[in-house]
This record gives C-alpha cells, sequence and structure tokens, in this order.
C-alpha cells in the first residue's frame, strides 16, 4: 500500500470506491460534481466533504439505503474528528 493510501481516511476510502465502481476517474468525478480534480484528491485527506457537495455526492451517485447511510455516517464522523478531535 503506498502512503496516499495510509493517508485516506474512510471518506477519502468511500470515495475511491465509488469512482472505482464507476469506472470513474478524479477528473471524471470532479467534472461530475462540479469542483476539481485536485480538489477530490483531497476530500478526505487535507479538506473535509462540505454538507452541499455530500448531498450532490448522493444526488449524483444515486447513493440509497445502507450505503448513503455508511457515506453520511464517514462525513459526519470525519468532520467531528477534525472539529472536535480525537476518534469517534
Amino acid at each position: 500500500m503506498n502512503s496516499t493510501n495510509n493517508k485516506l481516511t474512510g471518506v477519502g476510502k468511500f470515495l475511491r470506491r465509488l469512482r472505482f465502481e464507476h469506472e470513474e476517474s478524479q477528473e471524471e468525478m470532479a467534472n461530475r460534481l462540479g469542483v476539481t480534480a485536485p480538489y477530490i484528491s483531497m476530500l478526505g485527506g487535507k479538506h473535509p466533504v462540505t454538507k452541499k457537495l455530500a448531498l450532490k455526492i448522493i444526488k449524483e451517485y444515486n447513493l440509497q439505503g445502507d450505503t448513503k447511510a455508511s457515506f453520511v455516517d464517514l462525513v459526519t464522523r470525519d468532520v467531528v474528528r477534525r472539529f472536535w478531535g480525537g476518534k469517534v
């Protein structure tokens, strides 16, 4: 496993898996979501997923049921970790 994978949070790993499932590059995902590819690469690492972007991801990728719940949980945990410190 390379160092990039080691730095990914649950959100980053989820987004990477979502890209692979949809056979999309970071550039393609970025275009679909209206952001830049470098921004996509920093999500779950250097940058948290905003509420607006989380809702767009849910809509664009038609996340439902357990998948949607898992994504929302990962985003919530990431925000708590960043702003209140520690693990959730």
